[in-house]
């Protein structure tokens, strides 16, 4: 066979020369064809692992073949003989089955979700692809390991922390000559200093001599940017400059050497330090440090004094929260049943109805009884400070945060475990969501305490200081929702909306935007933890709450601004964002309608919005139950003439699902209808296809969010086409925005909510 070598290209041609295979380099167009071929490749491994090679294994064979024969002698039953040999086989091959899924699993979201960062960056690693007629139909690997080369694949080290203790780094932007006084900071409060020069301008640095530098200095020169030499800074007694590495050609060999000179540094330091406790080294350089200022330092006080004594945060929501309390959750049991008379029984509606207002009224009144406790009047007094309001909240969020970590992250691990492992486990499920929502404490629960002073405000003397306080409130909510804080639209704890107090926050934005605010809406609805409120705040840069196994609950809105060069264009003045409480599945649905909550805000949500994006997590087995409930939500909002435009995005796939695993937007509305068509409340509410209910692009609706993370956290980067694929929806959404009809500014929103909330 002859052989070439063309720019890295090797050319071989069989012995008839009929047909042409290049061997040539991995490119990044190849991704998808070298993933398919590795995922086919382990797939046809299953049955050679689970029968096949049952050859090569006698002893194995031996063990199968004793227990047959015992299990006839003591069952003396021939059936056994065949039947337990077959159980034998499909244990093997369900075994085998789920050990290569599961390392499939890991290289997907290892080496193969980043071929070109493992295989074609190192100097010592590659990947071929081998071409024929323009087709991939081949893959080979070399990595290099322990100076050894071999042609393989292997799995990617498990342990690509290269730093057990942790690193703070600070990067002085701009010439070091021009920032004497930042440079001397760093001398002063860093373990090392690493200083990227050319070699001509090593002789600058001798006048550190007479300077004062706690940590390593090592230059990092370079000759014409083609090679770098790490080179040591001695200070005494006499300035000395030493080479500590040979010079280095390439990137890689560069980070490897940075990566063990840090790694020596960090085991040479004995000390650790805050980066809290360099304030004082800050002042002395004449750095302005928030934390000094007067604003900051009496808005961390104001925060300090309402965490400082909570021990357990469900005590403290019981003695200081105590509007937002049992009261409120009876209150809005009677609000939300004077519309659905789910108990009415054989009394007449109406009398029911009024039985049930009465009863409201009555608690209503208990309600207005209450005291201002002392945390929600700090509270009050903290964000009615122009100035502290915002260090404030910062601090007390940072504080709140602090005290349920721990034991929100444990509770919240185990909820995604058991819904996604033992969905029909509801009793334990629905006990850990309640601890969940005890346990929570967070800033949502103080302006939820705000919003329900408010609703009792009526019930305070008229001319009282505390009733100008409070009254006050929604214009200073108002202003945080138009700086970019959420407000929670729909309680997720009692599943109701504190009406009073949201129409006024939204009539204050109205009068503070000074009647410009007519709004379009775009909402998200879909599955639990399928990324809703991250994809939200990656396309238009809002502040959704997100964190570890962190589900929202209820409806939060956020509010975006138009520019008025595209107001006319876009036909608003500012952007409604709605993100509302994951759809569970059916399994999760308890009998006392106490996670019915989620298809009400989904209905509701849809009713508002303009444009909605609908989430389908990469778990299929739920993905009918979530489709379901989205259809239902659509449906119920048909009969007031809404028709939202609608996008599905599958979030959470890998490579491999997004290349072929995943049904296409022709598919999707195949199902849909399919759907629709075996629903039978849906065919009573005179819902036929897809197109009775939504407005569906197959060819632009439908779309795939690669995941967030490029590689496996905690040492993964953030994804840049999971930055791409957000922009592409974002701007697709704001040409849809464009086709939408005008539907008013924010007063007309408020009535429409109320009257859709009440429909829902």
């Amino acid at each position: 066979m002859e052989k070439k070598t063309m720019k890295n290209d090797k050319v071989l041609k069989d012995q008839n020369a009929l047909q042409t295979m290049v061997v040539r380099e991995f490119e990044p167009a190849d991704k998808p064809h070298v993933q398919r071929i590795f995922y086919e490749g382990l797939m046809e491994m299953i049955p050679d692992t689970a029968f096949r090679g049952l050859r090569h294994h006698l002893e194995s064979l031996l063990l199968y073949t004793a227990m047959t024969v015992l299990c006839f002698v003591i069952t003396m039953c021939w059936w056994v003989i065949g039947l337990l040999p077959a159980i034998v086989l499909c244990g093997r091959y369900f075994y085998s089955r789920r050990v290569i899924h599961g390392y499939l699993e890991r290289a997907m979201n290892g080496d193969m979700a980043d071929i070109e960062g493992f295989y074609m960056k190192s100097p010592d690693s590659c990947l071929w692809v081998a071409v024929l007629e323009g087709k991939v139909v081949g893959v080979v690997a070399a990595v290099g390991r322990q100076k050894v080369r071999r042609c393989c694949r292997v799995e990617a080290d498990s342990n690509v922390d290269k730093f057990n203790e942790p690193l703070a780094v600070a990067n002085l932007r701009g010439d070091i000559q021009t920032f004497d006084k930042q440079f001397k900071f760093l001398c002063q409060t860093s373990a090392a200093i690493y200083i990227f020069c050319d070699e001509s301008e090593t002789d600058y640095f001798k006048h550190l001599e007479s300077k004062d530098v706690k940590g390593n200095v090592i230059l990092i020169s370079s000759f014409q940017g083609k090679s770098f030499t790490l080179k040591m800074m001695t200070m005494g007694p006499q300035l000395k400059i030493t080479d500590i590495t040979q010079k280095k050609k390439t990137d890689a060999e560069l980070t490897k050497a940075l990566n063990e000179s840090i790694s020596r540094t960090l085991e040479k330091c004995p000390s650790k330090v805050s980066v809290e406790n360099l304030v004082d080294t800050a002042c002395m350089y004449g750095f302005l440090v928030d934390e000094n200022s007067e604003e900051c330092k009496s808005a961390r006080e104001n925060a300090n004094a309402i965490t400082k004594d909570v021990c357990n945060t469900s005590e403290f929501k019981e003695k200081q929260l105590i509007y937002q309390g049992h009261i409120w959750k009876v209150i809005s049991w009677l609000e939300t049943e004077c519309w659905r008379l789910r108990k009415v029984g054989n009394r007449g509606a109406e009398d029911y109805r009024t039985d049930l207002i009465r009863k409201e009224k009555g608690h209503r009144r208990r309600q207005q009884q209450f005291e201002m406790t002392a945390a929600i009047s700090s509270f009050i007094d903290g964000i009615s400070s122009e100035v502290q309001c915002y260090y404030f909240l910062k601090w007390l969020e940072m504080n709140l945060d602090n005290l349920s970590r721990e034991e929100l992250s444990v509770l919240k691990d185990r909820y995604k475990e058991l819904s996604q492992t033992f969905p029909q486990d509801c009793e334990k499920i629905a006990e850990i969501d309640k601890q969940i929502s005890v346990r929570s404490l967070c800033l949502d629960h103080f302006f939820r305490e705000c919003g329900q002073l408010y609703e009792c405000v009526d019930c305070l003397p008229e001319h009282s200081q505390q009733r100008k306080n409070i009254q006050q409130l929604p214009a200073l909510c108002a202003q945080m929702l138009l700086d970019g804080f959420p407000l929670e639209l729909v309680d997720g704890d009692v599943a109701n909306i504190p009406m009073k107090w949201i129409t006024e926050v939204l009539t204050q934005l109205h009068y503070i935007l000074q009647s410009s605010s007519k709004v379009k809406v775009i909402t998200i609805i879909g599955a639990e933890n399928s990324g809703k409120s991250t994809l939200l705040n990656t396309m238009f840069g809002v502040r959704f709450a997100v964190s570890k196994g962190r589900c929202t609950r209820g409806a939060f809105i956020q509010v975006i601004t138009v520019n008025k060069d595209i107001s006319e264009a876009l036909g608003c003045d500012c952007i409604i964002i709605i993100d509302t409480e994951g759809l569970k599945s059916h399994q999760l649905v308890q009998a006392d309608h106490s996670h019915e909550r989620d298809k009400e805000v989904a209905s509701l949500a849809v009713a508002l919005s303009d444009a909605t994006i609908i989430s389908i997590s990469k778990d299929t087995s739920s993905e009918e139950d979530i489709l379901e409930k989205v259809l239902h939500a659509f449906t119920r909002v048909k009969d007031v003439g809404i028709k939202p435009l609608c996008h599905f995005v599958y979030s959470n796939m890998s490579d491999m699902e997004r290349t072929g695993g995943r049904r296409t937007g022709e598919e999707l509305m195949v199902n849909l209808n399919q759907m629709i068509q075996k629903d039978i409340r849906m065919k009573k509410a005179n819902v036929t296809k897809i197109s009775d209910v939504m407005e569906f692009d197959p060819d632009t609706c439908s779309r795939d969010i690669p995941p967030l993370w490029d590689g496996t956290p905690p040492m993964a980067h953030f994804s840049v086409e999971y930055s791409e694929t957000a922009r592409a929806l974002k701007m697709q959404l704001i040409r849809d925005l464009k086709k939408c009809e005008k539907r008013g500014d924010l007063t007309h929103f408020t009535r429409r909510l109320k009257s859709y909330w009440k429909a829902v």
